[in-house]
């Protein structure tokens, strides 16, 4: 889906609601950036780019790094865009791959009330998200969402897991000799 389309259909289900709009590298673009801009929406957003990360965390100094965890730190940079510049922040992580190399990726974000650390830690929260995403592709299988509109997806979604609840508590009612050919 395209962005244009699921900001419409995520501000008409919720009108009025202070969203933040997080994303992977796939919305991580200059045209994502200024589109939620236009509509003065917070964000936080992963550059799509890894290399541009790598150029913007050139020449910073060792004391300009703040560990998030053992195996990632975190440096805020200056936006090159002059556009950009008092509207958006640009975050460089850098994580350490188990064979001691670091790899480079980027945050843009309009919070303000947080700092670098908190931003990457709220930002790897997706990892949540997408866990239970993925649950919901293997056990729910839903594979594939049925409808282009959120009150048609998430109606099919709670059926889904209203429908998986029940099949659970009637298995978990069944005689302790019966569970074997659960």
């Amino acid at each position: 889906a395209r962005l244009p389309d699921l900001y419409l259909q995520t501000r008409a289900a919720l009108p009025g609601v202070p969203l933040i709009f997080r994303g992977d590298a796939a919305f991580g673009t200059g045209p994502t950036v200024e589109f939620l801009l236009r509509h003065g929406e917070a964000f936080l957003l992963k550059a799509c780019n890894g290399r541009t990360a790598q150029k913007l965390a050139r020449g910073r100094r060792t004391a300009a790094w703040h560990l998030v965890t053992p195996t990632q730190d975190v440096t805020e940079v200056t936006p090159p865009r002059l556009d950009w510049r008092g509207r958006v922040r640009i975050l460089v992580v850098r994580t350490k791959t188990p064979k001691g190399r670091w790899v480079y990726s980027a945050l843009y974000t309009t919070l303000r009330d947080e700092t670098p650390i908190q931003l990457v830690q709220r930002y790897n929260q997706r990892q949540t998200i997408e866990a239970f995403i993925k649950q919901g592709k293997h056990t729910l299988h839903l594979k594939r969402l049925r409808s282009r509109w959120w009150s048609g997806n998430k109606a099919f979604v709670l059926l889904a897991v209203l429908a998986h609840n029940i099949l659970q508590w009637f298995c978990q009612a069944l005689p302790q000799e019966l569970h074997r050919f659960h």
